[in-house]
């Protein structure tokens, strides 16, 4: 199988769409999440409205979101609201870019 170069510069969305044959999941489609959404949880009044906030730029954004979109916009506030940092175990941390001159060279290194 022979593996296509595709310029950055040249990609467009429906590109992307084309050759990656993404389409977007409908909310009644994904019947595992409704499962898992269904399943008996006691949420307070407060965690119910960021959940639809959540979902709502979720179900409008997702399919053009990059992964650092996807991970400011719903992963991670959605990590703070269940607070998922366990000390020595989890913790959220955000993407950095570093720039620094080394002999005469730029180097660019994004953290993880």
């Amino acid at each position: 199988m022979l593996m296509e170069t595709i310029n950055f510069t040249k990609c467009t969305l429906a590109l992307l769409e084309e050759r990656a044959l993404l389409r977007p999941m409908l909310p009644t489609q994904a019947t595992a999440l409704k499962a898992w959404l269904q399943h008996a949880q006691t949420l307070t009044d407060f965690e119910e409205q960021m959940l639809q906030l959540f979902s709502s730029q979720l179900e409008i954004n997702a399919f053009h979101w990059r992964e650092y979109d996807l991970s400011m916009h719903f992963i991670g506030p959605l990590f703070s609201l269940v607070n998922f940092t366990v000390l020595g175990q989890f913790n959220l941390f955000a993407q950095e870019s570093f720039e620094a001159e080394v002999t005469a060279t730029v180097t660019k290194r994004t953290s993880r």
